[in-house]
């Protein structure tokens, strides 16, 4: 009897340190991942504060668009991107740059 005691002891720990490392695990991954997140995030929030360093460099804002389509490529990946300028008291807008494959029937300028 007190044998079968002794091994239902050590089996219940055995059990009781796998979850334990079991849990453990969980809990390192989820660590992993939050440090990974916050990692991605603080890259994102310096290359949207780059962009706003691009934007507001020049009164001149043309001569910018270059820079600014690199710099938001490493957020989003596209294959084309258009500047468009919009003025609200003539009811028009205009596209002063074009990045990008060419779209037939969208000539952009």
């Amino acid at each position: 009897m007190r044998l079968g005691e002794g091994v239902a002891s050590q089996i219940a720990g055995a059990i009781s340190l796998s979850r334990l490392l079991s849990q453990r695990r969980s809990a390192e991954l989820a660590l992993k991942k939050s440090e990974e997140e916050a990692r991605r995030l603080a890259q994102e929030n310096a290359i949207m504060a780059e962009i706003g360093r691009i934007i507001c460099s020049t009164l001149d804002i043309e001569s910018v668009y270059e820079r600014f389509t690199e710099t938001v490529r490493k957020l989003i990946c596209f294959d084309r991107m258009a500047i468009n300028v919009i003025e609200p008291d003539s009811r028009t807008f205009s596209i002063p740059y074009v990045s990008g494959i060419e779209v037939p029937g969208r000539d952009g300028r």
